[in-house]
């Protein structure tokens, strides 16, 4: 492995907040490109792209990147923070999407990252851009934490869900704009979203619309204390009933995060959004989703 650490020079924004860039390895056959690495040919082994960087103690993190693809490619992102192991997988599908995924430093001063692939049995076209690490700031809470949540453009469904097979489809029963994001109810088939970052003692509004696409429907929605870097007990959620039909509804549900005492997952900063509907055959859709902090009395 040859080490590539002045690759990143030109990923790295928020080189002020960070004590040095990250160090860098990549195995054959990923090759080195301009803002990134691109990943062409058959795979028979499982490649990486690692990646060591600094941390500040008790910080809130962005891992951002890019991924474009000529199709599906089996590619996870391990993190390891301390002693312990989060492990994303990533589906990247055809086509390119932006991913962002949270953390929460501890008493941790590095992390590492890896990228690795499966053995594929097609060859692969997989391109990773725009690597970086950037501390959240408090105005960085206060924005819109589901960007593109109208579903109208610059949505991956594959980068927002980890679990689950939702799709975007054209729709005008809602008021914003003509397409919504859509699942088939039945066992197992929960929608769950990637992690979203959320800070101890804050409160946080999770917004939506949502219909049956034919007659009437249950459903559910909830938000889920579950780290990625292992459940540590005493599961904390909030989760709300829905009723519904095909004309659009609106929903909200709101939470407070809880100290580490109540909610030891809380202790990772960050939450879980999940959709359910366990009849079989019903068809739910969603808009205007929104996930914000809210000022509170």
């Amino acid at each position: 492995m040859k080490n590539k650490t002045a690759l990143f020079a030109s990923f790295v924004c928020c080189a002020a907040l960070l004590a040095a860039e990250p160090q860098v390895k990549i195995n054959k056959p990923w090759k080195a490109m301009e803002n990134g690495f691109e990943l062409i040919g058959s795979i028979r082994n499982s490649p990486r792209i690692s990646t060591e960087w600094p941390l500040e103690p008790q910080r809130h993190y962005k891992l951002s990147f890019e991924l474009e693809s000529a199709g599906a490619v089996k590619l996870g992102c391990t993190m390891i923070l301390g002693s312990r192991k989060a492990v994303h997988n990533l589906r990247p599908q055809q086509g390119n999407a932006r991913y962002e995924i949270p953390f929460f430093s501890g008493d941790e001063t590095s992390i590492k990252i890896d990228f690795f692939n499966s053995p594929e049995s097609a060859p692969v076209n997989l391109k990773l851009r725009n690597l970086k690490l950037d501390v959240l700031t408090d105005a960085d809470f206060r924005k819109e934490l589901i960007p593109s949540g109208d579903f109208e453009e610059g949505f991956s469904t594959a980068a927002f869900f980890f679990k689950g097979d939702p799709r975007i489809v054209p729709c005008d029963t809602f008021l914003s704009g003509e397409k919504a994001l859509e699942f088939t109810g039945g066992k197992g088939k929960e929608l769950r979203s990637r992690p979203l970052p959320v800070r101890i003692g804050k409160t946080y509004r999770l917004k939506f619309s949502a219909a049956s696409a034919k007659g009437k429907a249950g459903a559910a929605a909830g938000i889920q204390f579950w780290s990625p870097f292992g459940h540590k007990g005493k599961h904390f959620y909030r989760q709300t009933r829905l009723a519904l039909i095909e004309t659009p509804q609106d929903f909200s549900i709101e939470i407070t995060v809880p100290p580490a005492s109540e909610a030891p997952d809380a202790a990772d900063g960050v939450v879980l959004l999940n959709f359910y509907s366990g009849e079989e055959n019903a068809v739910i859709r969603i808009d205007a989703l929104s996930f914000r902090e809210v000022e509170t009395k």
